[in-house]
């Protein structure tokens, strides 16, 4: 058990405590981190065509640059979990429709309208409350 003393001000001096030293590269499972500061990371990203259905697995990546390639494309999202999000970008090879999951809701109640152009892309932030993925468009018409 630590052994520590106060301080006049309150604060709890350790004595004798033992600290881990962290180098290289650690691997943290199911471990809560509190208010850490994190500098110079990198989210996982994944670029992929679409085909007629893509399923987005926020187990590999939370950043999608989705090549849309097909006439109509069925995406499917993850199971809903409150705290987690992703960032979508479609990126129009063809002219084509998107059908969203009965998850993902939008603001007003209508997915928005897409650019749907060759050469552009449309891109969206998605979190979650547990229970539905909520979109909003976190940009438009992008040349590409």
């Amino acid at each position: 058990m630590p052994i520590y003393e106060t301080l006049a001000d309150g604060v709890k001096k350790w004595l004798n405590a033992t600290y881990a030293t962290l180098t290289g590269t650690e691997t943290l499972t199911n471990k809560s981190v509190t208010a850490p500061t994190i500098n110079g990371y990198t989210e996982g990203t994944v670029t992929a065509n679409s085909g007629s259905a893509y399923t987005i697995s926020i187990a590999t990546a939370t950043i999608f640059l989705l090549t849309v390639n097909a006439s109509s494309v069925a995406l499917t999202f993850p199971a809903a979990a409150a705290g987690k999000s992703l960032l979508l970008s479609l990126r129009w090879s063809t002219t084509g429709t998107v059908s969203w999951p009965t998850s993902v809701k939008w603001a007003g109640g209508t997915a928005p309208t897409l650019t749907n152009a060759t050469g552009k892309a449309d891109n969206f932030g998605f979190w979650s409350d547990g229970t539905n993925w909520y979109g909003s468009i976190t940009g438009q018409n992008y040349t590409i």
